[in-house]
C-alpha cells in the first residue's frame, strides 16, 4: 500500500487487529468471543501505524451498531493513542455481557480513526452463553455474508461493436450521462466497454475481459473478473462523512483519497452463504467530489481498482496530471512563479544599484 503524501492514492496509514487467543472460537472469518450473561471480557487491540510520521489516532464502537442491546457496559484503554512511526501499540476494549437481554449475538465494531486523516474498521463477534458448550448454541447468525454484491443480472443496453477509442468513447459518455466524469484512463489488460445503464440519476458502465451477452444471469459468475463503474449524483441532504463512518464499520472498509476526491474502499473479501456455498465478494472504491460519486466494484485485486479509480478524473479538469487534475501541480507552480518573481526583483534591484552607483560615479 502507499502512504507517501506525493501518490495520487492515499490510504489509512494505520490499521487495527485482535490478538486470537482472547476468543472462544474462530468462524470463517471473524473471531467469535462467547461469554456468559452479565460476563466480561478483555480483547486486545493491536494499532500499528506504517507511516513514517506520527498519528493521534481514537478507539470507538459506532453508535450505529447498537450493541447496548447485548452490552452492560464497554470502554477503551486508553480510548485515544499516539502512536510512534512505523510501530505498534496496543489498546484494551473492556466489555461486560448484558445480564438479561432478548439479543443473544451480535457483532462489534471497532473504529480507529485519526486525527487529521484515516478511518478504518474491523469487526467480531460476541455471543451471549455458555463458553464450555458452544456447539449447543446457535450460531447461525454468525459470519456469514453481510456485504452487497455484484450486480445481479447483465445491463439492458449492451454494445455488440463497443467502442475501444479512448475519445470516441468519451463522446459516448458524455451523450449518454450528464454526470461529468471522464471515461477510465486505465483498464486492466484484457477489459473493454460492454455496456451502459443509464437511470434517472445514475449512470452504469461495464467493463469486462469477456464478452457479455443479453443472456447472462450475472456480471460476477457468469463473467469472472466483471468491473462496473456507477456514476450518481448524491441528495442535497446526503453526508458523505457520515456515510462513510457507517460503511467503514459495517463492511471493514476504509478511509481513501485519491486525486483530491475523499472516499472508502474494500478489499476482495472471502465471504460464506447460509447454505455453506463459499463466494468471493468485489473489491469496491467509492468516491466523492462537489454533490457527485463514483463506485468500483471489481472481480480483481483491490490495487488493480485502485489505479483504474485513480484514472477517472473530473471532465472539468481537462490535464491528463493526476496531481494537476485536483489542484496540487498549480499550487506547486504558483510557487515557482512567486519564487522567480521574488529572483527577478532581487537581480533588478541589485543591477539598478549598480547603474545608480554607476552613474554617481560618472558625475
Amino acid at each position: 500500500m502507499v502512504y507517501a503524501q506525493e501518490s495520487p492514492i492515499l490510504h489509512t496509514p494505520f490499521d487495527i487487529s485482535f490478538s486470537e487467543t482472547n476468543f472462544t472460537i474462530s468462524g470463517y472469518l471473524h473471531q467469535v468471543l462467547i461469554i456468559k450473561p452479565n460476563g466480561t471480557a478483555t480483547i486486545q487491540i493491536k494499532v500499528s501505524n506504517h507511516d513514517a510520521i506520527l498519528h493521534n489516532v481514537s478507539l470507538s464502537i459506532p453508535s450505529s451498531e447498537n450493541v447496548l442491546e447485548f452490552l452492560e457496559s464497554y470502554s477503551f484503554e486508553p480510548p485515544t493513542i499516539l502512536i510512534q512511526p512505523n510501530s505498534e501499540q496496543q489498546v484494551l476494549l473492556h466489555i461486560k455481557a448484558q445480564n438479561n437481554s432478548d439479543v443473544d449475538e451480535g457483532k462489534i465494531t471497532v473504529l480507529a480513526q485519526g486525527e487529521s486523516f484515516g478511518i478504518i474498521g474491523k469487526y467480531f463477534y460476541l455471543v451471549i452463553g455458555d463458553e464450555n458448550n458452544s456447539t449447543g448454541l446457535d450460531l447461525s447468525g454468525v459470519d456469514y455474508i453481510s456485504r452487497e454484491g455484484v450486480p445481479s443480472t447483465g445491463p439492458p443496453d449492451l454494445y455488440d461493436n463497443y467502442l475501444t477509442n479512448a475519445t470516441d468513447l468519451q463522446k459516448f459518455f458524455d451523450a449518454k450521462t450528464k454526470i461529468k466524469f471522464n471515461v477510465p484512463k486505465y483498464l486492466p489488460a484484457g477489459y473493454a466497454f460492454q455496456g451502459v445503464y443509464v437511470g434517472s440519476e445514475s449512470t452504469q458502465f461495464v467493463y469486462t475481459s469477456t464478452k457479455i451477452t443479453n443472456s447472462a444471469e450475472s456480471i460476477g459468475s457468469s463473467n469472472p473478473g466483471g468491473m462496473t463503474i456507477l456514476y450518481q449524483t448524491d441528495t442535497p441532504d446526503f453526508d458523505p462523512a457520515k456515510w462513510m463512518l457507517s460503511y467503514i464499520a459495517q463492511n471493514e472498509g476504509q478511509q481513501i483519497m485519491i486525486n483530491g476526491m475523499g472516499g472508502v474502499t474494500t478489499d476482495q473479501l472471502k465471504m460464506i452463504t447460509r447454505e455453506g456455498i463459499k463466494v468471493k465478494g468485489p473489491a469496491q472504491v467509492i468516491l466523492f467530489k462537489d454533490g457527485i460519486n463514483v463506485e468500483l466494484r471489481g472481480d480483481m485485486a483491490l490495487d488493480e481498482l485502485l489505479k483504474v479509480a485513480a484514472s477517472i478524473p473530473l471532465n472539468n479538469d481537462t490535464s491528463s496530471s493526476n496531481a494537476n487534475n485536483f489542484g496540487i501541480l498549480p499550487t506547486f507552480v504558483l510557487y515557482i512563479i512567486l519564487a522567480a518573481l521574488i529572483i527577478v526583483g532581487v537581480v533588478t534591484g541589485i543591477l539598478w544599484n549598480k547603474s545608480r552607483i554607476k552613474n554617481v560615479r560618472m558625475n
